[in-house]
């Protein structure tokens, strides 16, 4: 045996006779504190962070269930809109009407041989009694007032050199007296509407007039 052999050898025999027991080896899984724990005591709200709960403590009563959330109910479908926008009036009531409706399809330009079909909702309007506001421009004065006139959707002159549509203006007159008259200010018109093409040489010059009973400016209203 070598010289090495020996020692060697003993160290050996001292490892295997240590018979002391040894602790049987953690099988539990390692893992940390919940990630959402309950606390001991209510937090107030300002102090509650990420992984706090208001479980209660054992043997208080459980906590209120959830409250449960009702469906959502979708909303009504909304009622098919009437294909006359505009009512007719009764009796001595006037209808209001505006530019909105009246220039409201594609429609000829003054003296122009193309003329697209007028609405039915348009031709509807003729022979009923409304009222109308836009800019005044007068065409016959007579006692200090507009005998005759347009009743316009914008203000002459502010047409950048396009020709105005025959529907983006009436032609008024006054069936009595005559009415005042004020540059740039918008003036309301009470009457009978006529609505009804007028050609000249094949040429569409006007849609609507208007024979009026009063005018006042919208400002006096």
């Amino acid at each position: 045996m070598s010289r090495w052999a020996a020692p060697l050898f003993a160290l050996l025999f001292v490892a295997g006779c240590d018979e002391r027991p040894h602790a049987p080896a953690d099988t539990r899984p390692v893992q940390g504190a919940p990630l959402r724990s309950a606390k001991a005591t209510p937090l107030p709200p300002e102090a509650a962070a990420i992984g706090d709960t208001d479980a209660r403590l054992p043997g208080e009563a459980n906590p209120e269930p959830p409250l449960a959330i009702a469906p959502v109910k979708p909303a009504p479908a909304p009622a098919p809109a009437s294909a006359d926008p505009v009512p007719a009036a009764g009796g001595d009531e006037y209808q209001e009407v505006d530019f909105e409706l009246l220039a409201g399809f594609e429609c000829a330009s003054y003296a122009s041989t193309e003329r697209p079909p007028v609405p039915e909702r348009i031709l509807a309007l003729s022979g009923r009694k409304v009222a109308v506001t836009g800019y005044m421009m007068p065409l016959s004065s007579e006692s200090g007032g507009a005998k005759k006139f347009l009743i316009m959707r914008y203000q002459f002159g502010c047409c950048y050199a396009v020709t105005p549509k025959i529907n983006e203006w009436i032609e008024v007159t006054m069936v009595k007296g005559v009415a005042d008259y004020m540059p740039d200010t918008l003036d309301t018109v009470w009457g009978e509407l006529e609505v009804k093409e007028e050609l000249r040489d094949g040429a569409a010059i006007s849609l609507y007039k208007l024979r009026a009973t009063k005018s006042e400016f919208t400002e006096a209203r």
